[in-house]
């Protein structure tokens, strides 16, 4: 499992809420009344660049926090941190009155989400907000810094960046016996493997195969490729990278049409005579 920790771009919401972007003893604040939670703040990530089609596996995000007194602030109760998905996590620990690295999630905790690499590599932001539990007196939450560990497994077998699809020959819905292949046009990865061997195949029987290298590819498939029939074929695209990581398609269609139009039974012209009448077949 690796990781990938991340400092913010910026916060807003509390007194210089864009301190919170370094370890550095300057620092955001927020008051909170007796029993209350204190105001929002906002902190804002941009793109994490986490590896695409990696598993998340957890995700801890670090407070470096203080009270203005021992003991009264913390991330629970009513207060605690969001992320943009799952629920709102929490930690119980009682503020001291000097800096501590406050820890919620953790390297298993999804928070209650479905996560993927693209939540994280774009820009995005966290909530938080602190509770004063005192009984009668307001405290002030300091935070000087909040960081993100995000927790994943690489993905190291082949797969699609785009799905399969077709581009038929000079725009028709169809190959046919004299027009020129097809081509299926896809992207791939894999971080082990620079070419990866592929089949396509209508319901279990191979159409057509070969070897591609990854990145944005197409594979041509002409009218006369075996196991294709006249109408609609839903075929689907299978990567091999060897070494026993695969990866399948969703199916896309391919339309054959290998029988001519019929010829004109009959031709009328205007005016007459007409000496000549010619026609194309499409």
């Amino acid at each position: 499992m690796a990781s990938k920790t991340v400092s913010p771009s910026g916060g807003s919401g509390w007194t210089n809420s864009g301190r919170v972007t370094a370890s550095d003893n300057s620092k955001a604040t927020n008051s909170s009344s007796a029993l209350s939670v204190g105001s929002t703040l906002t902190v804002s990530f941009a793109s994490a660049s986490i590896p695409s089609g990696s598993t998340i596996d957890g995700i801890e995000v670090i407070v470096e926090g203080a009270g203005s007194s021992t003991g009264w602030l913390s991330l629970d109760t009513g207060g605690g941190v969001t992320l943009p998905k799952g629920s709102r996590q929490t930690n119980s620990s009682l503020w001291t009155s000097a800096d501590v690295n406050y820890s919620v999630g953790g390297a298993s905790s999804l928070w209650g989400g479905s996560w993927a690499a693209s939540d994280f590599n774009s820009s995005w932001d966290l909530t938080l907000q602190v509770y004063n539990k005192h009984t009668s007196s307001a405290r002030t939450a300091s935070i000087d810094y909040v960081s993100v560990t995000i927790y994943y497994t690489e993905n190291t077998d082949p797969r699609f960046t785009t799905q399969p699809s077709v581009n038929h020959n000079s725009g028709y819905s169809h190959i046919g016996a004299n027009n020129t292949p097809a081509s299926v046009s896809f992207t791939s990865a894999d971080d082990e493997q620079s070419s990866l061997s592929y089949t396509v195949k209508k319901s279990g029987s191979t159409v057509k195969s070969g070897t591609v290298s990854t990145g944005a590819q197409s594979v041509s498939i002409a009218y006369n490729d075996s196991n294709l029939a006249d109408g609609s074929n839903s075929l689907t695209l299978t990567l091999d990278d060897g070494v026993g990581g695969t990866v399948t398609s969703s199916s896309f269609t391919l339309y054959r049409d290998t029988s001519a139009p019929t010829d004109p039974t009959s031709i009328s012209h205007s005016p007459n005579p007409v000496t000549t009448v010619s026609y194309t077949h499409l």
